[in-house]
């Protein structure tokens, strides 16, 4: 598969600080929305996998993200 760049908007995970939480603000934690731009090196049934950098051989990935498709809300060619 030739590698496309991608953007991809996908929701992660929260996690609050430490400590005590009143129940309401608690009950309104969001998801963040956050935005990668990456090149796709694998897709399967269960996730997508993009490298945020290319060496110039074209040997090695870096800044690898495994997302899985229940994350991901939009895919956009760049």
């Amino acid at each position: 598969m030739s590698e496309r760049l991608v953007k991809v908007v996908w929701l992660d995970a929260y996690e609050s600080s430490a400590g005590w939480h009143d129940l309401e603000d608690a009950k309104n934690l969001q998801c963040p929305i956050c935005i990668s731009v990456g090149w796709i090196i694998h897709m399967d049934d269960q996730r997508m996998v993009i490298a945020g950098d290319k060496e110039s051989s074209d040997a090695s990935r870096g800044r690898l993200q495994a997302l899985p498709w229940g994350m991901i809300m939009e895919i956009e060619n760049l």
